[in-house]
């Protein structure tokens, strides 16, 4: 999410008004140094004090570099060690510049955006509805707009997670009630635009390519990351709730707070998760 006022008239506002020229991390910080010497209390506000959202931060940046957090069975292996380390080091280098706020619950982060005190927030895209009604009642106070996170270290990739309709394995089942469950799902993913209406992209290709999609912004415009969107691994320790979001706020976020060297979070974490495979 972005508050275009800190931008007005600089290189990062295009002329329909729309966030450009952010192709690196360097461009980034240089748009969080702008920010901040415009005024903003929080160039990027995200829940620096809170699992998910400290977890899905450094996970977009580690697969940015093309790393991966468990790869046959091993935690970490290699260089995503190093890539980790990088990660973390780069949201320590933000929490130093003052850059981003102090152990920010999630409620907390999303009020810096809302007030106006912050020019980015990172979360998911379930705050659009947020923004969209107090834009509509006048009260956001400022011109937003929401992207995909730009490609900062070579790879384009962001965080993301599929809400999704299972059927039990293993459950005896009718082919009639078969056949109703799928048609009931069916009927859920036809009518999938009201889903989008809350900020989600629509994973049924003929509504996400809709016109009636194609007009609702800024879904829209950041509908792009459903290509390059970058899922959890597949394990028992993956996952929302899951050993890994403990590990994020227990190591990841006290080291970018300066209790930690990025290094030894990266390797405590490594050894942490690695013990919970066993």
């Amino acid at each position: 999410y972005v508050n275009k006022s800190y931008f007005e008239g600089s290189r990062f506002l295009d002329d329909q008004g729309n966030l450009t020229g952010i192709e690196s991390l360097a461009d980034f910080e240089e748009a969080l140094a702008l920010a901040k010497e415009n005024g903003s209390e929080a160039p990027v506000s995200y829940a620096t004090g809170d699992d998910g959202g400290t977890y899905r931060v450094f996970f977009t940046l580690l697969k940015q570099q093309g790393g991966e957090l468990i790869t046959d069975g091993e935690v970490l292996a290699g260089d995503n060690l190093d890539k980790a380390a990088n990660a973390i080091e780069i949201m320590t280098n933000w929490h130093k510049q003052g850059w981003q706020p102090e152990q920010a619950e999630y409620e907390a982060s999303v009020a810096l955006f809302t007030s106006g005190k912050a020019a980015f927030h990172m979360n998911g895209v379930w705050e659009v509805p947020t923004m969209v009604d107090m834009a509509e009642k006048g009260t956001l106070g400022f011109d937003w707009g929401a992207v995909q996170i730009p490609t900062l270290l070579g790879t384009t990739a962001t965080w993301a997670d599929s809400h999704a309709f299972a059927i039990p394995q293993g459950t005896e089942m009718s082919p009639e009630k078969r056949a109703a469950v799928m048609t009931a799902i069916g009927w859920m993913e036809k009518n999938s635009i009201s889903w989008a209406g809350a900020g989600h992209i629509p994973a049924y290709k003929p509504v996400a390519t809709s016109d009636e999609f194609g007009k609702m912004e800024p879904n829209a415009t950041y509908s792009s990351l459903a290509e390059t969107a970058a899922y959890d691994p597949r394990s028992p320790i993956a996952g929302v709730a899951s050993p890994v979001y403990d590990a994020a706020i227990n190591i990841i976020s006290p080291a970018m707070h300066g209790y930690l060297e990025p290094a030894q979070a990266a390797q405590q974490m490594k050894d942490e998760l690695q013990s919970k495979l066993q």
